[in-house]
């Protein structure tokens, strides 16, 4: 014991304190349980506890360390759910002479934290005699490793835990990702179609307009068409009337003009052929209101198809035309015979 463990400190009480908070941790807790056996024996695991605690957050020296750096010793302190804080700590100190008032530890010496936790004698803690419960702190020692063997395997144990949560959760999560995935795509899909059927809506609805539009137009030539067919019934009435006016006027000059036999049977010939380009104008005429009539009918038609009324709607265009041209030839083989007849009165 004597050759691992000190057994007395030099100086004053202030300097053999300074000493021992420059002994490794596990010598520091040893001279406090030697010291205070008495009292504290039940804590001598907890005090193994800390020694180690102590050695795993002093990342340069380790278990060969005397102190803490403030974080760290914050880390220490609430490792163990102390509610100390190391200003608090040092302030008690201080009140109790054991660090000076202008005295500014660079570090936490695990004798400081036992000092203020049991709240003991710091002059009595330096000035304790060692090494008569050597036995007693071997045994805390034993208990200590058989405790921090069970706490690794129970390490290990919530180690395997934890990460068998962990991917229980990383599975949920990705179930999760999946469910959501296919309901995402499920909504897209029932989107595409809603929006598919709208634009089929649209078209049908632009369908039916336009359909409605041709249909307006065919009902609109199917009337134009009628208005010519009007038009070339009053031309062909007009040249009925012309027409009778010219068989007036040739009975008139066959009457007056008895003597002129030659002339009157040539008015007479050419009175014929008046006839008979009446004749043929009335024919065409009649042509005129059988493609009118085809007109009306393809107009009935139109509603059903648009481009079909179209269609004959042209052909009905070109049929009244070609009347009107008849008619118009007509009238002028009537004028011709008018003036035949007029130079035969003459003559």
């Amino acid at each position: 014991m004597s050759a691992q463990f000190p057994t007395t400190l030099n100086g004053t009480d202030n300097e053999k304190l300074t000493e021992l908070c420059g002994f490794p941790y596990h010598q520091q807790a040893v001279w406090f349980l030697n010291a205070f056996w008495n009292e504290h024996e039940g804590e001598a695991e907890k005090l193994w506890a800390f020694v180690d605690k102590c050695s795993e957050f002093d990342y340069e020296k380790h278990e060969e360390g005397c102190g803490l750096d403030e974080m760290n010793a914050h880390r220490f302190l609430e490792a163990f759910d102390e509610t100390m804080t190391v200003r608090e700590m040092r302030a008690n100190l201080r009140e109790s002479g054991a660090i000076g008032e202008k005295e500014r530890p660079k570090v936490v010496p695990l004798i400081h934290v036992l000092l203020f936790k049991y709240n003991v004698d710091w002059k009595r803690l330096v000035n304790s005699s060692q090494g008569d419960n050597a036995e007693k702190i071997a045994q805390a020692q034993d208990r200590l490793a058989q405790v921090k063997e069970a706490f690794k395997q129970s390490e290990e144990a919530a180690q395997q835990a934890k990460k068998a949560l962990a991917e229980a959760k990383q599975r949920e999560a990705e179930a999760k990702a999946a469910a959501e995935e296919a309901k995402r795509k499920e909504e897209d899909a029932a989107h595409a179609a809603a929006e598919e059927a709208r634009q089929k809506e649209d078209a049908a609805h632009a369908a039916a307009e336009e359909a409605r539009q041709r249909e307006a137009a065919a009902v609109a030539a199917a009337e134009e068409a009628k208005q010519k067919e009007d038009a070339a019934h009053a031309a062909a009435e007009e040249a009925k009337r012309k027409e009778e006016a010219a068989h007036a006027a040739a009975e008139e000059a066959r009457q007056r003009e008895a003597a002129a036999v030659a002339a009157a049977e040539e008015a007479k010939q050419k009175e014929d052929a008046a006839h008979a380009a009446a004749e043929e104008a009335k024919q065409k005429e009649d042509a005129a209101h059988a493609a009118a009539e085809e007109a009306k009918q393809k107009e009935d038609a139109a509603h059903a198809a648009a481009e079909e009324a179209r269609q004959k709607e042209d052909a009905a265009h070109a049929a009244a035309e070609e009347a009107r041209q008849k008619e118009s030839e007509a009238v002028a083989a009537a004028e011709e015979a008018k003036q035949k007849e007029d130079a035969a009165h003459a003559a």
